[in-house]
């Protein structure tokens, strides 16, 4: 009887596995940042051309890092002026950078990413621009690329509005970069059921082993 108790467990476990590889395997990337892709960018030779060129100014060492970085001279890109609308919420605003590590190390970059909006009844120009963490490769080999991607997260428009997704690059350490895009995405990613099957594999497997007792102890 204990044999069978064993057998049927590691059965169970070998299932369970490889339910799991599955679906670490079949996890969808695209969506993870909306549910649609409303818009892509690429920006323009001279554009990447620009921020190669920037000469960062020197950082007071006695700022925090944010305030140093919203202080900071910078190079700014603003793509066209677009509508907007509230049904697409929220928009989450993706920048994709292809790029080299001049030497090996990390290869790390600062930027601000957020929005410009149309002009109010006042003429007055709005903007919303936050730090953009992440865009930095821990691992850099000399000369050899990598793509790297990040988000400041969702933002949603109370109303339906003319905007412009924004970038201002503000420095980089050993890194040459090659290529910026920048994708827009609508509404919220949605997550699929095995992702929250997966989310708790210990639980699920604890679970298992209670039926399996609970048979085994009923034949």
């Amino acid at each position: 009887m204990r044999q069978k108790f064993w057998h049927a467990a590691l059965c169970l476990m070998v299932s369970f596995g490889g339910f799991v590889l599955a679906g670490i395997a079949g996890a969808a990337e695209p969506g993870k940042y909306g549910k649609t892709l409303l818009a892509t960018v690429v920006l323009d030779d001279k554009d990447v051309q620009r921020f190669r060129d920037h000469k960062p100014s020197p950082r007071d060492a006695h700022e925090a890092p944010m305030v140093a970085a919203l202080m900071a001279d910078s190079e700014d890109w603003a793509g066209k002026l677009e509508p907007w609308v509230v049904r697409n919420n929220p928009h989450t605003m993706v920048v994709k950078l292809t790029g080299r590590a001049l030497g090996d190390g990390a290869a790390s970059s600062m930027w601000l990413s957020g929005w410009h909006l149309e002009a109010n009844e006042n003429g007055q120009e709005q903007s919303t621009m936050q730090p953009l963490a992440g865009l930095s490769e821990l691992k850099g080999k000399a000369g050899q690329p990598f793509r790297i991607e990040a988000t400041t997260g969702p933002v949603t428009f109370s109303k339906d509005r003319m905007a412009a997704p924004a970038l201002s690059f503000i420095n980089s350490n050993n890194m040459e970069i090659d290529k910026v895009e920048v994708e827009i995405w609508g509404g919220m990613a949605e997550t699929p059921a095995h992702t929250l099957f997966l989310s708790a594999p210990w639980l699920w497997l604890g679970g298992i082993f209670l039926l399996v007792f609970w048979w085994w102890r009923r034949s």
